[in-house]
């Protein structure tokens, strides 16, 4: 249990400060502690007998508006039977009001904004630049050239070396050896180690002030809180990585693989497929590309545009065409003109 103090309050009617917590009207004017009376203390040091008369809050009368002692039934101002609320209730009811008004009013920052007009204008410039160097371009130019190139790829069914941890089926083992496959660890010993661990303690005590609500304060010691770290030993697992052998197979398979590619290419409006003679036991298709373009000359410089087939063919040397190009050079449409 802490001592008692006795606290102050202000007088709202007069201004008088600084009146004990003893007096239930101010000396001043003589008007009594109404609800925009709060207690403080101003003297710690100002320490009363712990058998305070009035223990309980202070109450409000419901007609005059003024404090009466806890222990009194009537209101000693006006005579009124006992009925309100406490100090502490209406202390509270003032403190949820408060913070409602402040929740309410809208908070203005300290530094006055910049307006962000300017720097928009900016950026929707630069935007604008970037845009308009990736953006296509429009280009007239004259076909000069035309090329086409066919091509088939041939794989070869063929003999090659491989290995792995497995002997496949139609394999002929030339080799066999014991390897390492993978690592495993495997504890070797422990170490000791060290470790700084927090811990909380108490480095002192601070007096706080409970409010009676009737003019007095009990004090009440806090205890404060601090960090420091202590250290701590451990015994740490070390490992060692241990080699998994196996038997590695090396060996000889047939493997389709790649062989060969046959290629046709020209400049006339007739491309073809090359052919040749594939030996049906150890050779097949693997799969057939073209490419068909066009080379086109301007005032701006030189394109290539990459054509399917059918397009390719609507083009002649000598046609003047419109081209759109992109910002690296390449042809993304192609026109005939008008």
């Amino acid at each position: 249990m802490g001592q008692m103090i006795e606290g102050r309050w202000d007088c709202t009617s007069c201004g008088k400060k600084m009146i004990l917590g003893r007096y239930s009207h101010c000396p001043g004017c003589g008007k009594g502690r109404g609800t925009d009376v709060k207690f403080y203390v101003a003297d710690p040091d100002a320490v009363v007998a712990a058998d305070v008369p009035e223990k309980g809050p202070d109450w409000m009368c419901e007609y005059c508006q003024s404090y009466a002692p806890d222990s009194a039934g009537y209101c000693p101002n006006c005579g009124a039977p006992r009925s309100g609320k406490t100090y502490h209730e209406i202390q509270k009811e003032k403190e949820q009001a408060q913070t409602e008004t402040v929740s309410a009013v809208p908070q203005r920052s300290a530094a006055r904004k910049r307006s962000p007009i300017p720097f928009l204008i900016l950026a929707a410039i630069a935007v604008f630049f970037l845009v308009s160097q990736m953006m296509p371009r429009s280009a007239d130019a004259r076909i000069t050239a035309k090329a086409w190139q066919r091509d088939i790829a041939v794989q070869s069914y063929q003999w090659v070396d491989e290995a792995d941890w497995y002997l496949p089926s139609g394999a002929v083992l030339t080799e066999s050896r014991r390897e390492i496959r993978d690592y495993e660890d495997v504890l070797d010993h422990y170490e000791t180690r060290s470790r700084q661990v927090p811990e909380q303690y108490i480095s002192g005590y601070s007096t706080e002030y409970r409010d009676m609500g009737n003019g007095y304060f009990q004090s009440y010691q806090v205890p404060q809180y601090a960090n420091r770290y202590r250290t701590e030993y451990y015994d740490e697992a070390v490992y060692r990585q241990e080699p998994i052998y196996d038997t590695r197979y090396y060996y000889r398979i047939q493997r389709w693989v790649y062989g060969r590619t046959l290629t046709a290419s020209g400049t006339d409006n007739e491309p073809y497929w090359p052919e040749a003679a594939l030996d049906p036991e150890t050779e097949r298709e693997n799969g057939r590309s073209e490419q068909y373009a066009l080379r086109c000359e301007g005032d701006k410089g030189t394109y290539t545009a990459n054509l399917t087939l059918e397009r390719w063919l609507a083009f002649r040397v000598g046609d003047r065409v419109n081209l759109k190009v992109s910002s690296g050079g390449a042809v993304l449409d192609i026109t005939k003109a008008k």
